[in-house]
């Protein structure tokens, strides 16, 4: 169990390196997915660092023994969900991610958290937290970073311990482009279907 904490741990860091910094830093994080691997005796999970993305490492820590989760072509598995997520201009940005069922946490109403990865490139992530009926939609990518300054707002979310789908707006959120510039009034809405 502490090795798959710590496993959770270093790909969670990974990620978020990789939708900050771009390819070249992620080479620490991703080899440092290696040691817990080889730990355990398997040798199929060094394998999944080789996206160049950072973010395919999310899939070893349900490894069966040479699934590997994301492959060299930086692919990530939807067989959990997906979500899909618009973000206006100045970005002008449409992505589709996958959901990633060991970093999130599933709470009903009160308290969930939802990881969504890149299905391919490495395009960021996207954290989905409800708490006490109010839903956050927080994108990370090299290109942009958003985070609501106002309520979203939700149509059809459903939440329980096992799943989680829905739809949210969030007409006004604060972005830090690449450049280093920054608005506030960048707007941002998706859909959601996760499941563990």
């Amino acid at each position: 169990m502490t090795v798959h904490r710590s496993l959770t741990s270093l790909i969670m860091v990974g990620a978020l390196v990789a939708a900050c910094g771009g390819g070249a830093a992620t080479q620490g994080p991703g080899a440092a997915t290696q040691g817990p691997g080889g730990a355990g005796g398997a040798t199929q999970q060094p394998v999944a660092t080789q996206d160049g993305g950072g973010n395919g490492g999310t899939e070893p820590t349900q490894d069966n023994g040479g699934d590997g989760g994301t492959g060299g072509n930086g692919s990530v598995d939807t067989s959990h969900g997906t979500g899909h997520i618009e973000i206006g201009a100045p970005v002008s940005k449409t992505i589709d991610i996958a959901f990633s069922p060991p970093l999130s946490h599933f709470g009903g109403t009160d308290e969930t958290i939802l990881y969504f990865l890149p299905t391919s490139g490495a395009e960021g992530a996207l954290a989905i937290t409800i708490t006490q009926g109010e839903l956050t939609a927080v994108f990370t990518s090299a290109q942009v970073t958003t985070s609501p300054t106002e309520a979203c707002a939700t149509s059809d979310v459903k939440v329980d311990a096992l799943s989680a789908s829905g739809s949210f707006d969030c007409p006004t959120n604060f972005a830090i482009l690449a450049s280093g510039a920054s608005t506030g009034d960048v707007s941002v809405k998706g859909t959601f279907e996760a499941h563990g």
